[in-house]
């Protein structure tokens, strides 16, 4: 069963990546199952204003590489 093999995955952390690093954030918040909203599915981070302003010159910075593939 595809949903008894997750089971295990379900709740782990992940964090903001930048600069293709993951950072530390200031908070998580936590994704639940619809259906089930006592089941937190995975736990994404909330990334800080100037971690937001990081992600954005990181991505201005890797834009004109990335558009040609």
């Amino acid at each position: 069963d595809a949903l008894a093999a997750i089971k295990p995955q379900l709740g782990r952390s992940y964090p903001p990546v930048i600069d293709n690093k993951p950072v530390q954030p200031p908070a998580f918040a936590d994704s639940v199952n619809p259906s089930r909203i006592t089941e937190v599915v995975g736990r994404w981070g909330q990334a800080s204003a100037d971690q937001a302003k990081l992600a954005v010159a990181s991505s201005l910075k890797a834009f004109d590489a990335w558009r040609d593939t």
